[in-house]
């Protein structure tokens, strides 16, 4: 039933897999999601913003993180549990 290039069931906008409308590839993405729950290209569960991972808002992929980080509680671009500006393993 594809309208617009879909490769899959019931894509209308280049989809290509059940109910996606905005060019996403999983179930329930509404704007370019491939996860399940994801709203703005969000490809993991509760990604707001281009997150990858459980609750990521601005393209951190891991749970916590709130700018760029890729693990827990980092907040600024660190990549391990609690760096503020970059720092991986200093305490």
């Amino acid at each position: 039933m594809g309208e617009y290039g879909s490769t899959e069931k019931m894509g209308e906008d280049g989809s290509t897999d059940k109910m996606a409308e905005d060019g996403s590839t999983d179930k329930m993405g509404e704007d370019g999601s491939t996860g399940e729950m994801g709203e703005d290209g969000s490809t993991g569960e509760m990604g707001e913003d281009g997150s990858t991972d459980e609750m990521g808002e601005d393209g951190s992929t891991e749970k916590m993180g709130e700018d760029g980080s890729t693990d827990k509680m980092a907040e600024d671009g660190s990549t391990d549990k609690m760096g503020e500006d970059g720092r991986r393993w200093e305490y």
